[in-house]
């Protein structure tokens, strides 16, 4: 897979398109994700993403950790499941939040 990926994106307020990009996750990454403000019902505000991270970085994970950002500001962390699933004869990769 060759990175940065372009991401299509939209702005929530405006709907206006904005463009991104996923790439390797990076420290400033980790960083950004420190003072992000969750809502109180969202799903991940307790995963310990400098720990997920910090595992897929194994040499023997079959994880691999990714960022998207747009217009310079970190939108979501997700973590890969390289190894895939199958399901009816296809190998999907799995995204395990994102």
């Amino acid at each position: 897979m060759l990175l940065p990926l372009v991401a299509r994106l939209r702005n929530r307020e405006t709907g206006s398109a904005v463009k991104g990009n996923i790439r390797h996750v990076t420290q400033t990454d980790i960083r950004s994700w420190r003072e992000w403000k969750y809502r109180e019902d969202d799903q991940d505000s307790d995963w310990d993403w400098e720990a997920i991270i910090s595992d897929s970085m194994n040499l023997r994970s079959q994880f691999e950790c990714y960022a998207l950002n747009a217009e310079g500001t970190l939108q979501g962390l997700m973590s890969l499941d390289m190894s895939g699933r199958r399901m009816n004869d296809e190998t999907y990769l799995v995204v395990d939040y994102g």
